[in-house]
């Protein structure tokens, strides 16, 4: 400790010696650091100056600054101003040339220009009222006798164009096309003068819905009353085995060719006035075709019409009466919306509509053309349909109190024809042969109308709701049959007959482009009878031309879910042989004369091969079992004798004349 003392002593005499030995430069830098104290002193006070001197520029730049832009906004305001308020005085100053054009000018295309820059400024001073504007008080008295002088040569000239000159349809149309320029003329009246605006819609509804009417009126008398053929009556019914002396030539009015399936009928032929006829035609679609094809375009009186001689379908004709209101009430809703703004379709047709309802109110009465009703109302849903898509529904209520009245008279009708059908008896239906006959021929047209109309137009037939009572005609139609059919002595007279019949009906309905399958319900009970009768025929057919194999299979055979299931027949070998013998040596001859007579036999050639088809897939299966019987039983005959008809031999053979009714080719695996 005391070493370390002493270092520390001698390092503080040897300090002290060197600090004394550089005093003179510690004065020095003393000195200078004061002198640069002094100078940092006045720097900062040069500093603080001009900072003050720079705060008092800014303030003076700011003030200089809101100074110029007080000044740019007012004068940007100055000139809004100006520009506004010329504007206001333009809009609310009367022009003399503007006066005097209203006042005394003629009452054109010019007129309504200058009606239109007045109403822009009765509509500016309108913005004013109530909020004591001085410039508008001061014009307003002025501006307001010219607004009720300009209505008043407005309303004069529109009551002139719009009523007086409106002298049938044809001038009616002329001026609308004329009038749609002046446009601004209602809606000036519309705004301004609203009494004289109504009186005008008033006019004009009166005067055109009267136009219509009389237009409508000579329609209905000439379409509807001269044009028209003679209503169908009670003697027109489904049943009915009387000579209308009503009765119409329906299917060709106009001599016309249109052809028919069922050709030449049994039914006998009535005359009147308008020519010969069938009943059956009362009922065929085909016969009332123009009244419905092409529901969605134009319809007109056909071009070989002549007025003085030939009758059309009331159904035609209604539809043809309705398209024309149809249109007229379009060509109306375009016109009233355009010039009036205002929809006065209904109103001015109202009174046409009530004529054409009320004659077919009255037609209804009387009628009985079941087909001819169903048209109507599928006409009445079609238009109703097309309108409605066009947003427009003027006609709505015509359309509704024309189907309510359809519907129920089309229900009354419907239980005249079935009672009709049930009060029938077979002997006022004699003579039958086994042709199609005229009863089931009508009962054929009628339901491939209604299922054809069903088809394309499902709304208007289903809300008919009378499915139960067409399903009633057609029970009786199947009960007629039955009796028809056992005035024959032979059974396959009988089964013939009852083809030809339920034929009839199915192919008509065919015609009329409606597929007979499970969905149609109306044509089961025909669809039944054909297959059950098909099959028996050709059962019979095949053992009158192969009667001893047949009995011989069936005795000596039991069918199964598996197949045939062979039994071991009794019968000598040498009967067996026989045969044998007998297939091999006439087997081809029969299905040449199977072929000629079933291709002649039936009205409708299908249905012969529909038979030979169902006979020839029966023959191959009873064949099959009976060689499987031989060859299983009689091995000696089936070895030893060259008379084997071979099933592939017998099944090219069958190819050669026909395929199974369900297209496929026979087989020898063709299931019994």
């Amino acid at each position: 400790m005391a070493e370390v003392g002493k270092k520390l002593v001698d390092i503080e005499r040897t300090s002290v010696l060197e600090y004394l030995g550089e005093r003179e430069n510690f004065a020095e830098l003393f000195s200078e650091m004061s002198f640069i104290e002094t100078k940092l002193a006045a720097i900062e006070s040069i500093v603080t100056e001009y900072q003050v001197e720079l705060g008092t520029v800014v303030g003076q730049i700011e003030q200089i600054q809101s100074g110029l832009g007080t000044k740019e906004f007012r004068v940007r305001n100055r000139k809004d101003v100006q520009t506004h308020l010329r504007n206001f005085i333009n809009d609310v100053n009367l022009p003399k040339n503007l006066k005097h054009a209203l006042l005394n000018g003629t009452i054109d295309e010019t007129y309504a220009e200058y009606l239109t820059a007045f109403n822009q400024k009765l509509d500016f001073l309108i913005q004013y009222e109530g909020k004591s504007v001085k410039a508008v008080a001061d014009v307003e008295p002025s501006m307001r006798s010219l607004a009720a002088a300009a209505a008043q040569r407005v309303h004069q000239f529109l009551q002139q164009r719009l009523t007086y000159a409106v002298r049938d349809l044809n001038t009616l149309h002329a001026v609308q096309k004329q009038m749609l320029k002046y446009r601004i003329f209602f809606h000036f009246l519309n705004r301004h003068a609203p009494d004289y605006a109504t009186e005008i819609v008033n006019g004009y509804v009166v005067t055109v819905a009267t136009k219509y009417r009389e237009y409508f009126g000579e329609q209905v008398y000439k379409l509807l009353g001269q044009y028209a053929l003679p209503a169908a009556t009670r003697d027109d019914l489904l049943g009915s085995t009387t000579t209308s002396s009503s009765a119409i030539n329906l299917l060709n009015p106009l001599n016309l060719s249109l052809p028919g399936f069922l050709g030449g009928a049994q039914e006998p032929q009535q005359k009147n006035k308008t020519g010969s006829k069938l009943k059956t035609e009362i009922f065929s679609l085909t016969a009332h075709g123009a009244s419905i094809n092409g529901i969605d375009s134009s319809v007109s009186l056909p071009a070989a019409f002549k007025p003085e001689t030939d009758k059309l379908p009331y159904d035609f004709l209604f539809r043809l009466i309705n398209y024309q209101l149809m249109t007229s009430v379009q060509t109306e809703l375009t016109f009233t919306k355009e010039f009036f703004g205002l929809d006065l379709a209904d109103r001015l047709v109202a009174p046409a509509s009530r004529l054409i309802s009320d004659n077919v109110s009255t037609w209804l009465q009387s009628s009985f053309d079941i087909v001819g009703q169903l048209i109507m109302l599928c006409v009445c849903s079609a238009y109703k349909k097309a309108m409605n898509e066009k947003q427009d529904n003027s006609l709505n209520q015509h359309w509704n109190t024309l189907s309510a009245a359809i519907a129920t008279r089309l229900r009354v009708v419907f239980d005249f024809n079935m009672e009709s059908m049930r009060s029938v008896t077979v002997e006022q239906l004699l003579p039958v042969d086994l042709r199609p006959h005229f009863l089931i021929k009508r009962v054929a047209e009628f339901i491939a109308a209604y299922l054809a109309l069903q088809k394309n137009f499902p709304e208007a037939i289903v809300a008919l709701k009378v499915q139960p009572k067409l399903g009633s005609i057609i029970e009786e139609s199947s009960r007629l049959i039955q009796q028809m059919t056992a005035r024959f002595n032979k059974e396959n007279e009988k089964l013939v007959f009852m083809i030809n019949q339920a034929d009839a009906v199915i192919t008509c309905s065919a015609e009329k482009g409606v597929v007979a399958d499970r969905t149609t319900v109306e044509l089961t009970d025909f669809i039944r009878m054909l297959k059950g009768s098909v099959a028996k025929i050709a059962r019979n057919i095949l053992q009158d031309y192969f009667l001893n194999m047949v009995q011989f299979v069936e005795q000596n055979s039991t069918a199964s879910p598996q197949g045939p299931v062979l039994k071991k027949p009794a019968m000598e070998s040498d009967l067996v042989s026989v045969l044998v013998k007998e297939f091999y040596i006439s087997w081809k001859a029969h299905l040449r004369d199977l072929n000629k007579m079933l291709s002649t036999k039936f009205m409708n050639p299908t249905i012969g091969s529909a038979v030979l088809s169902r006979l020839l897939r029966d023959l191959v299966a009873h064949y099959k079992i009976f060689t499987d019987l031989v060859k299983t039983y009689y091995k000696d005959v089936y070895d030893g004798s060259q008379q084997v008809v071979p099933m592939t031999e017998l099944a090219t053979e069958v190819r050669s004349y026909t395929k199974t009714a369900e297209g496929e080719e026979l087989s020898p695996d063709t299931p019994r």
